[in-house]
């Protein structure tokens, strides 16, 4: 969608297609300028986390394929080092894309939708980083019109808000809109109300 929508002279898209391309750029751009205050960009997204970790994943397995643990230790810890730049850098913003996961639960049929992440530690630990986990989804409002929503707060969803006078859905979630958003929720002294 950025590609089709987005003003193009104001986004740049990196393609990475294996772990090896990740480790080129961390090491020889995103670190260099994040250290430097030179980073150019206020904004990184990753689109999606969860295929980042599946290319940790293959990139392990093939070369430490003697020990099996290796590279589900390395999808959490190698994840967490990259994000860590951005997440560690109050003047970047870092919005992460990962699939869903949906469990049932075989007494009650109750669904419990996650974000999607490789390994069980990447699954409990990824989301207490971020200061929005989001679920996003389409709702239909009338017959004909369906409108996409962003959940923070729900029962069924792993979902959360740092900032307490955020909506537990925000229907049409542009950027613009889930900004000014949390710029009401904000006080005048320029810090969340629950900080």
């Amino acid at each position: 969608p950025l590609a089709e929508w987005g003003d193009l002279s104001q986004i740049t898209i990196i393609h990475i297609t294996d772990w090896q391309d990740m480790i080129n750029l961390y090491s020889k751009v995103l670190v260099p300028t994040l250290r430097s205050g030179e980073f150019p960009y206020k904004t990184v997204v990753f689109d999606t986390l969860d295929k980042m970790q599946e290319l940790i994943v293959k990139h392990f397995a093939k070369v430490n394929n003697q020990d099996g643990y290796a590279k589900w230790a390395a999808a959490y810890d190698a994840a967490l080092e990259v994000m860590s730049l951005f997440l560690n850098n109050p003047a970047v913003n870092f919005i992460a894309i990962t699939h869903t996961s949906r469990e049932v639960n075989d007494v009650t049929g109750e669904v419990m939708i996650s974000p999607d992440f490789e390994g069980k530690k990447s699954g409990r630990k990824f989301p207490s980083l971020f200061d929005f986990v989001g679920y996003m989804h389409w709702v239909q409002t009338d017959e004909d019109t369906m409108v996409p929503v962003l959940t923070t707060r729900d029962e069924s969803t792993v979902a959360k808000t740092r900032i307490s006078k955020f909506p537990r859905n925000l229907g049409n979630p542009t950027m613009q809109r889930v900004y000014d958003t949390i710029s009401a929720a904000i006080d005048n002294t320029g810090k969340a109300d629950n900080d």
